[in-house]
C-alpha cells in the first residue's frame, strides 16, 4: 500500500505514514449489492382509505382537512410555550401594580425559569416562548424596581413612626 500524500511504501496494517505522519485512510470499500426492485402498490392511498372496514374509527378532524397531523410531542411543546406565556403575562400585569409587584416578580421568575428549561429541552424557542421570555424579563425588571420602591416607602414610613 502506498501513502496517498507522499508515495511512501506502507505496511498493509499501517495507520500512519512513517515518512509524512499523515493518517492513512484504511476504509475498505463496501461490497456491492444488487439493486432490489420494490413493487409499487396497486391502488392509490385514497382508495385504501375508502375501503376501510366499518368498525375502523375515522381519522381525526385535522387529518381530514389536508393539513399535516400534529404529533404528541409538538402538542406538548406548544403547551409548554403557552404556559411560559401565561406566567409571563401574569407576572408583567402584577409587576405594574405597586402593592403586588413582588408577586409579579415571582410569576415572572417562574416564567423565565420555564423558558430556560424549554430552551435546554428543545434547543430553539417558538414564537410564544420567545414572547413569554421577553415579557418575563420585563416583568422581572419592573417588578424588582417597584418592589424596591415599595420597600423604601415602608422603611421611610417605619422611621417616621419612631
Amino acid at each position: 500500500m502506498l501513502c496517498k500524500y507522499c508515495g511512501n511504501e506502507l505496511a498493509d496494517d499501517a495507520r500512519f505514514c512513517s515518512r509524512c505522519g499523515k493518517i492513512v485512510d484504511v476504509t475498505e470499500p463496501l461490497p456491492e449489492q444488487p439493486l432490489v426492485d420494490m413493487p409499487l402498490p396497486e391502488t392509490p392511498p385514497t382508495q385504501v382509505q375508502e375501503n376501510l372496514p366499518e368498525n375502523t374509527p375515522e381519522k381525526p378532524e385535522r387529518e381530514q382537512s389536508g393539513t399535516t397531523p400534529i404529533t404528541e410531542a409538538e402538542e406538548q411543546r406548544s403547551g409548554r410555550a403557552k404556559t411560559i406565556l401565561i406566567f409571563a403575562i401574569i407576572g408583567c400585569a402584577l409587576s405594574i401594580v405597586l402593592d403586588v409587584a413582588l408577586a409579579g416578580v415571582v410569576f415572572s421568575l417562574i416564567a423565565f425559569i420555564l423558558s430556560r428549561k424549554y430552551t435546554r429541552t428543545y434547543g430553539t424557542t417558538g414564537k410564544a416562548a420567545t414572547i413569554g421570555t421577553s415579557l418575563a424579563i420585563v416583568g422581572l425588571i419592573v417588578g424588582t424596581v417597584l418592589s424596591c420602591l415599595s420597600l423604601y416607602d415602608l422603611i421611610v414610613w417605619f422611621i417616621d413612626m419612631i
